[in-house]
This record gives structure tokens, C-alpha cells and sequence, in this order.
């Protein structure tokens, strides 16, 4: 073979390697997404359901003394929430333990989703998400997100009994997780014998839909980086950027700016990889709820009962080769607009505000 012709071999090889198709849409995606949420809900529900609380008097809820055996016990949580959970009375309207379970198994979910590798020793996951972040940051995104998908595949071919371990493992978390807030909550007993046994399963469907969605995001799709949400108890509510949980069925508030789905790839999405967070990254296309905020709309974050999603892109920096400025104009480009993002799903959000609402209710 000569010089010329291998040559052209390695770049036909490079093309095919940088313009293979995504496996799954991006409506697919938010489907399992939505999926996910809607069994977590029914877990919640089903865990609140099957348990009693004990009755706590009002004398102890006044004192704002969280006994110390309770103290840190739900650390996901955050600490306002948690004092709440601790001192309220739950025996006759548990919604709270419910949306605190909701919230813990999200967040549990959500932890599983930002690994590079579901089930990996965390110090190699670690490493491997670093040098992903640097590909994502210096080279085009087909690059990065085969090299990802190469790696993600490899490793479980490599360990056949990490899809089992791994599923098996947040399964245990979760369900240590969910006796933590019932204790905090003040359970009377356990669940009972029948929801003993169903409530580890569907804990499971949780997990294996988790490590689904973990294999199909780093595997099947090169053309943007997926990303599940949740936001961090003590913020601010943002209109546009999350919903109001006590607001749900109110109207049209579901999937902000999805008129252009059918085209993920190339552009539209990209503001946080790998937990690096970039300013431009939110607040595009979100419709109605963005501009206008409601007067329940105020206070700060309690928890995250349903995940959030967004599709994060880097932008084709790739000029033409006439322009002999070109590439010191591409180095000259601010890292954090070298990407674009595109919220697909809003997490939703319990608020402080509303617990006058559940008081009165």
C-alpha cells in the first residue's frame, strides 16, 4: 500500500469514527427519563403507604431541638429539610415522608448518573471522568463521546458481573436511604410483610432502569452529552430553570423547548460536563413559565422530587482553511461558549414556601 493510500484508508476510518448516528433519539431519552421519575413517585408512595408514624406533640415540635440520634441521619437531605422531617408530626398526613423518600431516591439516582461508569472503583470512575472533561473541553464532540462510548463498553466487557453488582449496590443504598428518612420521621414499624417484598423489587426496576440509562447515554448517543439534574437544597427557585412541586397539573409545564428534537446533534445543547458548570448554560427556550412567576413561586429549595435533564453539545469550532486567522480566533473563544445547552425536562422542587400550604391543607 502506498504512503498516499494509507493515508486516504486512515482518514476514511477517521470519517466513519467521527459521524457514526446516535442509537437512541433524544425523545427516547426523555421518555426513560420520565419513566424513571413516574416509578420513583410510585415507590415513594407505595414505601409512605405501608408504614405508621408515630404521633409527636406539638410541645416537642415547638422546642426546635432535633433529638441527637436524628442529627445527621439524612445528610443528602440538607439540613432544613431534615429539621423539618425530624419535628413534624406525621402520623396523620405523611405527605412529607413521601416527598422526602421521593427526594432521596433521586438524589440517589442522580449520583449513579453523573459516574463515568456505574458500579466502577470510585478512585478509577474519578479518573476517568477527569479525562473525559479534558476531551469534552479540547477536542470536537463526536471525538470525546466515541472515545467515551469505546471505553464505557469495553469496561463492561471486560467485567461481565459489574451490570449485576451494580444494580445490586444501589438497590442496598436506596433502601438504606428509605429506612433513614422513616426513621427520621418518626416510623411506628416497619412496612408490612407484603410491602416487604415488593417494595425491594421495585427498588430494582429503579436500579436497572438507572444502569439503562447510564449504558444507552455513554454508549448510544455521539452526538451531545446527556445530562439528569437536581438542585441543591437552600437555593433560590429559579422560574425557568425548575417547577414548583405543590404547582404540578397546573398547566402545560412539562418539556420546555422540544420543538427541535428530532435534530439533537451538531448544535443545541452544552453547559455542564462533567460537573463543570458554564454561565450561558440555562435559560433558553423554556416558554411561558420563564418570563412569568406564579406568587407560590418564592422561597428557597427543600428538596428535588423529580430529575431534571439537558443535553450539553460542543459547538463545531472548525473554520474553513482559507481564513489564515482562523485557528487564532478559535483559541481566542471564551472555553465556557464552546459549548451549548438545552434544558429538555425541569426538575421539580419542593420549596420552604410550601410548607404553610400543607399546613393549612
Amino acid at each position: 500500500m502506498t504512503l498516499e493510500a494509507e493515508h486516504y484508508a486512515r482518514a476514511r476510518s477517521m470519517d466513519v469514527f467521527l459521524t457514526k448516528t446516535d442509537g437512541w433519539s433524544g425523545a427516547q431519552i426523555i421518555q426513560a427519563v420520565d419513566d424513571l421519575n413516574a416509578e420513583i413517585s410510585h415507590f415513594a408512595a407505595a414505601a409512605t403507604e405501608s408504614c405508621s408514624f408515630a404521633k409527636r406533640s406539638k410541645a416537642k415540635a415547638a422546642s426546635l431541638v432535633v433529638p441527637p440520634e436524628l442529627e445527621n441521619c439524612t445528610p443528602w437531605l440538607g439540613p432544613a429539610f431534615s429539621r423539618i422531617l425530624a419535628l413534624r408530626d406525621h402520623a396523620q398526613d405523611p405527605i412529607l415522608v413521601q416527598l422526602a423518600l421521593q427526594a432521596s431516591i433521586v438524589i440517589c439516582c442522580a449520583r449513579s448518573l453523573s459516574l463515568f461508569c456505574v458500579g466502577f472503583p470510585s478512585k478509577l470512575d474519578a479518573l476517568l471522568t477527569r479525562i473525559l472533561a479534558h476531551m469534552q473541553t479540547s477536542e470536537p464532540q463526536a471525538t470525546s463521546s466515541r472515545w467515551r462510548a469505546l471505553t464505557h463498553r469495553s469496561i463492561r466487557m471486560l467485567y461481565p458481573g459489574l451490570e449485576e453488582y451494580a444494580v445490586s449496590e444501589l438497590v442496598t443504598t436506596m433502601l438504606r436511604w428509605s429506612g433513614a428518612v422513616f426513621a427520621l420521621c418518626g416510623s411506628s414499624g416497619g412496612p408490612s410483610a407484603d410491602a416487604s417484598s415488593l417494595l425491594p423489587a421495585q427498588l430494582r426496576r429503579i436500579a436497572e432502569a438507572v444502569y439503562k440509562l447510564a449504558r444507552v447515554t455513554r454508549e448510544e448517543i455521539l452526538s451531545t452529552t446527556f445530562e439528569v439534574l437536581v438542585v441543591d437544597g437552600g437555593a433560590p427557585f429559579e422560574p425557568g430553570r425548575m417547577l414548583n412541586k405543590m404547582r404540578e397539573g397546573e398547566g402545560d409545564e412539562g418539556h420546555p423547548g422540544l420543538p427541535e428534537l428530532g435534530g439533537l446533534g451538531g448544535n443545541g445543547n452544552g453547559a455542564h460536563v462533567n460537573g463543570h458548570r458554564h454561565s450561558h448554560g440555562l435559560g433558553h427556550g423554556h416558554g411561558a413559565h420563564a418570563a412569568t412567576a406564579h406568587p407560590e413561586d418564592s422561597g428557597k429549595v427543600l428538596c428535588t422530587t423529580e430529575l431534571g435533564l439537558r443535553c450539553v453539545t460542543r459547538r463545531d469550532t472548525r473554520t474553513s482553511v482559507v481564513d489564515p486567522t482562523a485557528t487564532a480566533v478559535a483559541a481566542a473563544v471564551d472555553p465556557a461558549e464552546a459549548f451549548e445547552s438545552r434544558m429538555l425536562l425541569l426538575p421539580k422542587v419542593l420549596l420552604d414556601s410550601a410548607m404553610d400550604v400543607i399546613e393549612r391543607g
